[in-house]
Protein backbone atom coordinates (compact mmCIF):
# COMPACT_ATOMS: atom_id res chain seq x y z
CA UNK A 1 0.00 0.00 0.00
CA UNK A 2 1.05 3.58 -0.62
CA UNK A 3 2.33 5.54 2.38
CA UNK A 4 1.04 9.09 2.78
CA UNK A 5 2.85 11.59 4.99
CA UNK A 6 1.27 14.79 6.18
CA UNK A 7 -0.95 16.49 8.71
CA UNK A 8 -4.65 17.08 9.03
CA UNK A 9 -6.85 18.86 11.52
CA UNK A 10 -9.75 17.09 13.18
CA UNK A 11 -12.53 19.45 14.32
CA UNK A 12 -15.30 18.58 16.76
CA UNK A 13 -18.28 21.01 16.72
CA UNK A 14 -21.20 21.13 19.14
CA UNK A 15 -24.57 20.36 17.53
CA UNK A 16 -26.26 22.82 19.85
CA UNK A 17 -23.85 25.71 19.22
CA UNK A 18 -21.59 25.73 16.18
CA UNK A 19 -19.32 28.29 17.85
CA UNK A 20 -18.32 25.70 20.43
CA UNK A 21 -15.63 23.52 18.91
CA UNK A 22 -12.30 21.85 19.53
CA UNK A 23 -9.54 20.90 17.13
CA UNK A 24 -6.73 18.36 17.07
CA UNK A 25 -3.88 18.22 14.57
CA UNK A 26 -2.88 14.71 13.54
CA UNK A 27 0.43 14.07 11.79
CA UNK A 28 0.83 10.86 9.83
CA UNK A 29 4.35 9.61 9.15
CA UNK A 30 5.48 6.50 7.33
CA UNK A 31 7.62 4.07 9.44
CA UNK A 32 11.37 4.61 9.09
CA UNK A 33 13.04 1.28 8.36
CA UNK A 34 16.27 0.12 10.04
CA UNK A 35 19.24 0.01 7.67
CA UNK A 36 21.89 -1.33 10.02
CA UNK A 37 23.13 -1.96 13.56
CA UNK A 38 26.57 -1.41 15.09
CA UNK A 39 27.78 -3.01 18.33
CA UNK A 40 30.37 -1.30 20.48
CA UNK A 41 32.89 -2.13 21.67
CA UNK A 42 33.66 -4.57 18.88
CA UNK A 43 36.03 -6.49 21.15
CA UNK A 44 36.28 -6.75 24.92
CA UNK A 45 38.25 -8.69 27.51
CA UNK A 46 36.71 -9.58 30.87
CA UNK A 47 37.55 -11.86 33.76
CA UNK A 48 35.59 -14.87 34.89
CA UNK A 49 32.85 -13.40 37.05
CA UNK A 50 33.27 -9.96 35.48
CA UNK A 51 30.89 -8.08 33.23
CA UNK A 52 30.97 -5.75 30.24
CA UNK A 53 28.13 -3.72 28.75
CA UNK A 54 27.67 -3.69 24.99
CA UNK A 55 25.74 -1.01 23.13
CA UNK A 56 23.83 -1.54 19.90
CA UNK A 57 23.38 1.61 17.79
CA UNK A 58 20.60 1.48 15.20
CA UNK A 59 20.80 3.31 11.86
CA UNK A 60 19.23 5.61 10.95
CA UNK A 61 18.88 7.38 14.28
CA UNK A 62 15.21 8.11 13.60
CA UNK A 63 14.30 4.50 12.81
CA UNK A 64 10.87 3.63 14.09
CA UNK A 65 11.72 0.27 15.68
CA UNK A 66 15.08 0.27 17.46
CA UNK A 67 14.60 -3.00 19.33
CA UNK A 68 17.44 -5.55 19.28
CA UNK A 69 17.96 -9.05 20.65
CA UNK A 70 21.24 -10.38 22.05
CA UNK A 71 22.72 -13.85 21.71
CA UNK A 72 25.99 -15.52 22.73
CA UNK A 73 27.75 -18.11 20.62
CA UNK A 74 28.60 -20.00 23.83
CA UNK A 75 26.72 -19.34 27.08
CA UNK A 76 29.19 -21.58 28.89
CA UNK A 77 31.94 -19.03 28.16
CA UNK A 78 30.09 -15.70 28.17
CA UNK A 79 26.38 -15.08 28.66
CA UNK A 80 24.48 -11.94 27.69
CA UNK A 81 21.20 -10.56 29.00
CA UNK A 82 18.50 -8.57 27.23
CA UNK A 83 20.26 -5.29 28.04
CA UNK A 84 23.56 -6.28 26.42
CA UNK A 85 25.36 -6.98 29.72
CA UNK A 86 27.93 -9.75 29.12
CA UNK A 87 29.03 -11.96 32.02
CA UNK A 88 32.23 -14.02 32.00
CA UNK A 89 31.43 -17.63 32.91
CA UNK A 90 34.61 -19.57 32.05
CA UNK A 91 37.87 -18.94 30.26
CA UNK A 92 37.64 -18.87 26.48
CA UNK A 93 36.24 -16.81 23.62
CA UNK A 94 32.66 -16.10 22.57
CA UNK A 95 30.93 -13.93 19.99
CA UNK A 96 28.01 -11.79 21.08
CA UNK A 97 25.52 -10.95 18.31
CA UNK A 98 22.96 -8.14 18.29
CA UNK A 99 20.07 -8.58 15.84
CA UNK A 100 17.75 -5.74 14.89
CA UNK A 101 14.08 -6.69 15.19
CA UNK A 102 13.36 -4.64 12.07
CA UNK A 103 15.11 -6.16 9.07
CA UNK A 104 17.26 -8.70 10.93
CA UNK A 105 20.47 -6.66 10.58
CA UNK A 106 23.30 -7.96 12.79
CA UNK A 107 26.63 -6.96 14.25
CA UNK A 108 28.95 -8.71 16.67
CA UNK A 109 31.42 -8.22 19.49
CA UNK A 110 34.26 -10.64 20.18
CA UNK A 111 34.62 -11.39 23.90
CA UNK A 112 37.68 -12.95 25.56
CA UNK A 113 37.14 -14.30 29.08
CA UNK A 114 40.25 -14.58 31.21
CA UNK A 115 41.00 -16.45 34.40
CA UNK A 116 40.30 -14.21 37.36
CA UNK A 117 43.08 -13.44 39.79
CA UNK A 118 42.58 -12.29 43.33
CA UNK A 119 40.65 -13.52 46.34
CA UNK A 120 37.04 -14.70 46.09
CA UNK A 121 34.47 -13.97 48.80
CA UNK A 122 33.85 -17.01 50.97
CA UNK A 123 30.13 -17.74 50.80
CA UNK A 124 30.04 -21.04 52.69
CA UNK A 125 32.13 -22.34 55.57
CA UNK A 126 32.57 -25.54 53.57
CA UNK A 127 34.95 -23.55 51.35
CA UNK A 128 37.39 -23.09 54.22
CA UNK A 129 40.12 -25.71 53.99
CA UNK A 130 43.31 -26.30 55.92
CA UNK A 131 46.24 -24.33 54.53
CA UNK A 132 44.28 -22.14 52.11
CA UNK A 133 45.34 -18.53 51.66
CA UNK A 134 42.96 -15.99 53.17
CA UNK A 135 42.59 -12.22 53.05
CA UNK A 136 40.49 -10.48 55.71
CA UNK A 137 38.51 -7.55 54.36
CA UNK A 138 36.03 -4.88 55.33
CA UNK A 139 33.86 -2.29 53.61
CA UNK A 140 33.31 1.37 54.47
CA UNK A 141 29.62 1.53 53.65
CA UNK A 142 29.42 5.33 53.51
CA UNK A 143 31.76 5.38 50.51
CA UNK A 144 31.43 1.73 49.34
CA UNK A 145 35.22 1.48 49.61
CA UNK A 146 36.76 -1.94 50.13
CA UNK A 147 39.75 -2.60 52.37
CA UNK A 148 42.02 -5.52 53.16
CA UNK A 149 43.82 -6.11 56.43
CA UNK A 150 47.36 -4.83 56.23
CA UNK A 151 50.51 -6.85 56.86
CA UNK A 152 51.47 -4.03 59.22
CA UNK A 153 50.86 -5.07 62.82
CA UNK A 154 50.42 -1.93 64.87
CA UNK A 155 50.89 -2.18 68.61
CA UNK A 156 47.24 -2.94 69.31
CA UNK A 157 45.48 -3.35 65.96
CA UNK A 158 45.96 -4.08 62.27
CA UNK A 159 46.04 -1.33 59.67
CA UNK A 160 44.10 -1.52 56.39
CA UNK A 161 44.87 -0.97 52.72
CA UNK A 162 42.43 0.28 50.08
CA UNK A 163 41.47 -2.55 47.74
CA UNK A 164 39.21 -3.23 44.76
CA UNK A 165 36.15 -5.50 44.94
CA UNK A 166 34.61 -6.67 41.66
CA UNK A 167 31.92 -9.36 41.46
CA UNK A 168 32.87 -10.59 44.96
CA UNK A 169 36.54 -10.89 44.01
CA UNK A 170 38.94 -8.77 46.05
CA UNK A 171 42.14 -7.41 44.55
CA UNK A 172 44.05 -6.27 47.63
CA UNK A 173 46.09 -3.08 47.68
CA UNK A 174 49.83 -2.89 48.27
CA UNK A 175 50.94 -4.14 51.65
CA UNK A 176 48.02 -6.45 52.39
CA UNK A 177 48.27 -9.46 54.69
CA UNK A 178 47.82 -12.96 53.29
CA UNK A 179 47.01 -15.44 56.04
CA UNK A 180 47.41 -19.20 56.05
CA UNK A 181 44.22 -20.75 57.42
CA UNK A 182 44.54 -23.34 60.15
CA UNK A 183 41.69 -25.60 61.27
CA UNK A 184 41.65 -27.14 64.74
CA UNK A 185 39.19 -27.75 67.58
CA UNK A 186 38.32 -26.37 70.99
CA UNK A 187 35.87 -28.22 73.20
CA UNK A 188 35.13 -30.49 70.22
CA UNK A 189 34.02 -27.51 68.10
CA UNK A 190 35.78 -26.48 64.88
CA UNK A 191 37.83 -23.31 65.21
CA UNK A 192 40.23 -21.48 62.88
CA UNK A 193 43.59 -19.74 63.07
CA UNK A 194 44.98 -16.96 60.84
CA UNK A 195 48.77 -16.87 60.51
CA UNK A 196 51.05 -14.52 58.55
CA UNK A 197 54.63 -13.26 58.91
CA UNK A 198 53.70 -11.35 62.07
CA UNK A 199 52.21 -14.40 63.79
CA UNK A 200 48.75 -15.67 64.74
CA UNK A 201 45.99 -13.08 65.09
CA UNK A 202 44.54 -13.02 68.61
CA UNK A 203 42.24 -10.99 70.87
CA UNK A 204 44.40 -9.46 73.60
CA UNK A 205 42.26 -7.58 76.14
CA UNK A 206 38.98 -7.36 78.03
CA UNK A 207 39.29 -3.61 78.61
CA UNK A 208 40.72 -2.39 75.27
CA UNK A 209 40.04 -3.15 71.59
CA UNK A 210 43.29 -5.02 71.00
CA UNK A 211 44.05 -7.25 68.02
CA UNK A 212 47.62 -8.47 68.14
CA UNK A 213 49.80 -11.27 66.76
CA UNK A 214 51.46 -14.05 68.76
CA UNK A 215 54.15 -16.57 67.88
CA UNK A 216 52.34 -19.70 69.07
CA UNK A 217 48.70 -20.73 69.00
CA UNK A 218 46.64 -20.22 72.14
CA UNK A 219 42.89 -20.20 72.79
CA UNK A 220 43.03 -16.45 72.19
CA UNK A 221 44.15 -17.04 68.58
CA UNK A 222 41.54 -19.70 67.94
CA UNK A 223 38.48 -18.18 66.27
CA UNK A 224 34.96 -19.55 66.05
CA UNK A 225 33.67 -18.54 62.62
CA UNK A 226 30.00 -18.33 61.68
CA UNK A 227 28.32 -17.04 58.54
CA UNK A 228 24.73 -15.86 58.83
CA UNK A 229 22.85 -14.10 56.02
CA UNK A 230 26.15 -13.30 54.33
CA UNK A 231 27.71 -11.74 57.45
CA UNK A 232 30.77 -13.21 59.16
CA UNK A 233 31.35 -13.38 62.89
CA UNK A 234 34.86 -14.19 64.14
CA UNK A 235 35.00 -14.71 67.92
CA UNK A 236 38.20 -15.45 69.83
CA UNK A 237 37.91 -18.49 72.09
CA UNK A 238 40.17 -17.21 74.87
CA UNK A 239 39.20 -15.55 78.15
CA UNK A 240 39.18 -11.96 76.92
CA UNK A 241 35.74 -10.38 76.48
CA UNK A 242 36.60 -7.90 73.74
CA UNK A 243 36.93 -10.84 71.45
CA UNK A 244 35.00 -10.13 68.22
CA UNK A 245 37.17 -9.25 65.23
CA UNK A 246 35.60 -6.23 63.50
CA UNK A 247 36.38 -3.53 60.98
CA UNK A 248 36.44 0.04 62.29
CA UNK A 249 35.50 2.01 59.17
CA UNK A 250 34.98 5.30 61.05
CA UNK A 251 38.57 5.51 62.21
CA UNK A 252 40.87 7.59 60.00
CA UNK A 253 42.40 5.55 58.51
CA UNK A 254 40.16 2.48 58.99
CA UNK A 255 41.58 -0.39 61.03
CA UNK A 256 40.88 -3.93 62.24
CA UNK A 257 40.58 -4.62 65.97
CA UNK A 258 38.58 -6.60 68.55
CA UNK A 259 35.38 -5.37 70.20
CA UNK A 260 32.65 -6.64 72.46
CA UNK A 261 30.02 -5.19 70.10
CA UNK A 262 29.53 -2.58 67.37
CA UNK A 263 31.66 -1.65 64.35
CA UNK A 264 31.39 -3.34 60.93
CA UNK A 265 31.74 -7.05 60.14
CA UNK A 266 34.82 -8.44 58.47
CA UNK A 267 34.71 -10.66 55.39
CA UNK A 268 36.90 -13.59 54.39
CA UNK A 269 38.30 -13.98 50.89
CA UNK A 270 40.05 -17.10 49.63
CA UNK A 271 42.77 -17.18 46.99
CA UNK A 272 41.19 -18.20 43.71
CA UNK A 273 42.01 -21.77 42.75
CA UNK A 274 43.22 -22.45 46.30
CA UNK A 275 40.13 -24.38 47.43
CA UNK A 276 39.99 -28.05 46.35
CA UNK A 277 36.25 -28.12 47.09
CA UNK A 278 35.58 -25.08 44.92
CA UNK A 279 37.65 -26.52 42.08
CA UNK A 280 35.79 -29.82 42.38
CA UNK A 281 32.41 -28.04 42.33
CA UNK A 282 33.47 -25.94 39.32
CA UNK A 283 34.54 -29.05 37.39
CA UNK A 284 31.23 -30.76 38.12
CA UNK A 285 29.29 -27.62 37.11
CA UNK A 286 31.12 -27.35 33.78
CA UNK A 287 30.51 -31.04 33.00
CA UNK A 288 26.86 -30.66 34.04
CA UNK A 289 26.34 -27.80 31.57
CA UNK A 290 27.77 -29.88 28.71
CA UNK A 291 25.86 -33.06 29.64
CA UNK A 292 22.50 -31.28 29.94
CA UNK A 293 22.80 -29.04 26.90
CA UNK A 294 20.73 -31.30 24.65
CA UNK A 295 19.26 -33.99 26.88
CA UNK A 296 15.54 -33.41 26.31
CA UNK A 297 15.17 -36.63 24.29
CA UNK A 298 16.56 -38.76 27.14
CA UNK A 299 16.29 -36.49 30.18
CA UNK A 300 15.80 -39.26 32.75
CA UNK A 301 19.00 -41.09 31.77
CA UNK A 302 21.06 -37.89 31.63
CA UNK A 303 19.68 -36.81 35.01
CA UNK A 304 20.52 -40.17 36.58
CA UNK A 305 24.10 -39.77 35.39
CA UNK A 306 24.37 -36.32 36.93
CA UNK A 307 22.99 -37.65 40.21
CA UNK A 308 25.65 -40.38 40.27
CA UNK A 309 28.42 -37.84 39.58
CA UNK A 310 27.07 -35.49 42.26
CA UNK A 311 27.00 -38.24 44.86
CA UNK A 312 30.66 -38.98 44.10
CA UNK A 313 31.70 -35.43 45.06
CA UNK A 314 33.18 -34.56 48.41
CA UNK A 315 30.70 -33.26 51.01
CA UNK A 316 32.38 -29.84 50.78
CA UNK A 317 31.88 -29.62 47.00
CA UNK A 318 28.29 -30.83 47.32
CA UNK A 319 27.62 -28.11 49.88
CA UNK A 320 28.82 -25.41 47.48
CA UNK A 321 26.42 -26.62 44.78
CA UNK A 322 23.51 -26.93 47.18
CA UNK A 323 24.04 -23.41 48.55
CA UNK A 324 24.64 -21.68 45.18
CA UNK A 325 22.47 -18.64 44.43
CA UNK A 326 22.11 -16.35 41.43
CA UNK A 327 20.49 -13.04 40.54
CA UNK A 328 17.44 -13.73 38.39
CA UNK A 329 16.39 -10.07 38.24
CA UNK A 330 19.52 -8.89 36.43
CA UNK A 331 20.13 -12.18 34.57
CA UNK A 332 23.79 -11.91 35.57
CA UNK A 333 25.11 -15.40 36.26
CA UNK A 334 28.81 -15.11 37.03
CA UNK A 335 30.30 -18.50 37.87
CA UNK A 336 30.14 -22.09 36.58
CA UNK A 337 28.42 -23.15 39.82
CA UNK A 338 25.78 -20.41 39.41
CA UNK A 339 25.12 -21.44 35.80
CA UNK A 340 24.78 -25.06 36.90
CA UNK A 341 22.40 -24.09 39.72
CA UNK A 342 20.25 -22.03 37.37
CA UNK A 343 19.86 -24.84 34.81
CA UNK A 344 19.34 -27.40 37.57
CA UNK A 345 16.55 -25.30 39.11
CA UNK A 346 14.94 -24.85 35.70
CA UNK A 347 14.97 -28.61 35.06
CA UNK A 348 13.56 -29.45 38.48
CA UNK A 349 10.84 -26.79 38.20
CA UNK A 350 9.88 -27.23 34.55
CA UNK A 351 10.43 -30.95 33.95
CA UNK A 352 9.68 -32.24 37.46
CA UNK A 353 13.02 -34.02 37.62
CA UNK A 354 14.36 -35.31 40.93
CA UNK A 355 15.90 -32.69 43.21
CA UNK A 356 18.83 -34.97 44.00
CA UNK A 357 20.98 -32.08 45.30
CA UNK A 358 18.36 -31.22 47.88
CA UNK A 359 18.46 -27.53 46.89
CA UNK A 360 15.96 -25.35 48.75
CA UNK A 361 16.64 -22.12 46.82
CA UNK A 362 14.94 -23.19 43.61
CA UNK A 363 13.44 -20.09 41.98
CA UNK A 364 9.83 -19.96 40.77
CA UNK A 365 9.47 -21.13 37.19
CA UNK A 366 8.29 -17.71 36.04
CA UNK A 367 11.49 -16.01 37.21
CA UNK A 368 14.09 -18.37 35.78
CA UNK A 369 15.86 -17.16 32.65
CA UNK A 370 15.05 -19.50 29.78
CA UNK A 371 16.75 -20.26 26.50
CA UNK A 372 14.66 -18.48 23.83
CA UNK A 373 15.25 -21.26 21.31
CA UNK A 374 14.10 -23.93 23.73
CA UNK A 375 11.22 -21.76 24.89
CA UNK A 376 10.06 -21.43 21.30
CA UNK A 377 10.44 -25.16 20.76
CA UNK A 378 8.47 -25.86 23.91
CA UNK A 379 5.75 -23.47 22.75
CA UNK A 380 5.58 -25.23 19.40
CA UNK A 381 5.22 -28.60 21.13
CA UNK A 382 2.44 -27.22 23.33
CA UNK A 383 0.68 -25.75 20.29
CA UNK A 384 0.96 -29.04 18.41
CA UNK A 385 -0.36 -31.02 21.38
CA UNK A 386 -3.20 -28.57 21.99
CA UNK A 387 -3.96 -28.55 18.28
CA UNK A 388 -4.04 -32.34 18.15
CA UNK A 389 -6.37 -32.47 21.15
CA UNK A 390 -8.58 -29.86 19.51
CA UNK A 391 -8.78 -31.76 16.24
CA UNK A 392 -9.57 -34.97 18.10
CA UNK A 393 -12.38 -33.26 19.98
CA UNK A 394 -13.84 -31.76 16.79
CA UNK A 395 -13.61 -35.10 15.00
CA UNK A 396 -15.33 -36.80 17.93
CA UNK A 397 -18.10 -34.22 17.87
CA UNK A 398 -18.87 -34.77 14.19
CA UNK A 399 -18.79 -38.55 14.56
CA UNK A 400 -21.15 -38.31 17.52
CA UNK A 401 -23.49 -35.97 15.62
CA UNK A 402 -23.49 -38.25 12.57
CA UNK A 403 -24.26 -41.27 14.71
CA UNK A 404 -27.09 -39.42 16.48
CA UNK A 405 -28.72 -38.43 13.20
CA UNK A 406 -28.40 -41.99 11.93
CA UNK A 407 -30.02 -43.37 15.11
CA UNK A 408 -32.88 -40.85 14.79
CA UNK A 409 -33.47 -41.89 11.19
Amino acid sequence: SKSINGSTTITCTSNADSSVLATCTVTVSAPVAVTGVEVSPSTASINVGGTATLTATISPSNATNKAVTWESSDDNIASVNSSGVVSGVATGDATITATASDGGHTDTSFISVNELSGYSLITSLSQLTEGMKIVIGGTKTSTSTSYAMSATQNTNNRASVVSTLTSNVLTPGTGYAEFTLGITTKDEATVYTFHDAAGYLYAASSSSNYLRSEAAVSDNSKWAVTLTDGEFSLVSQGTYTRNIMRFNSTNNPPLFACYSSGQDPVALYGLLGDSPAQEEADDYASAFMVATESCEANAATAWAGQKTDFQALSPEAQALLVAATYDVATEIINTPVQRCAQRYDLAVSRQSLENFMGRTTIAPVSTIETNPTRQTATSIIIIVVVGAVGLTAIGGYFLFSRKTRKDND
